[in-house]
Formats: structure tokens, C-alpha cells, sequence
């Protein structure tokens, strides 16, 4: 790879995603091995059955807040409301 073939936006990627691997080399999933209690197996279940039969009726729940992308691949935040 020649990396002075990327575009910046390319270069950026290229680099987040190698932080992004080597922070996860570093600090591993703190779930990964863990088993789903039966409680909490159980309240998931019903919350994905319920949200999928709220939009086979057509309802979309509350419009979201705008959200900024963040450095961090998958990661965004609210965009602060003013108050009125």
C-alpha cells in the first residue's frame, strides 16, 4: 500500500482503524466469555419483540437528537439542545 496514494480522508480511516485495533488488543472486551443471566435474557427478549411489533403498527417512537460523529469508529453523541 502507498500511502501517499490516500486521500486524507483515507489516511484518517486507515489510522483510526488501527487505533481502534490496538486499543482493543490493549483493553480487551470486558464481556467477552460472560453468559446472559435469565433475567435479563428475558426483559431483552421482550423488548425487542415489543419495539418490532410498535413498527409493524407504523410508530417510530420520540425524533431522535442530532448526533456528532466522534473520533472513535461507531461512537456519536447528542448535539447539546439550547434550552428555550
Amino acid at each position: 500500500m502507498d500511502l501517499s496514494q490516500l486521500s486524507q480522508e483515507q489516511f484518517k480511516e486507515l489510522v483510526r482503524g488501527i487505533v481502534d485495533d490496538r486499543l482493543r488488543e490493549l483493553l480487551g472486551d470486558p464481556d467477552l466469555g460472560l453468559q446472559l443471566g435469565d433475567g435479563l435474557r428475558a426483559r431483552l427478549k421482550e423488548s425487542l419483540s415489543s419495539r418490532d411489533e410498535t413498527v409493524r403498527r407504523g410508530h417510530r417512537g420520540p425524533a431522535r437528537s442530532p448526533l456528532v460523529r466522534t473520533p472513535w469508529p461507531g461512537i456519536v453523541l447528542p448535539i447539546a439542545q439550547p434550552s428555550s
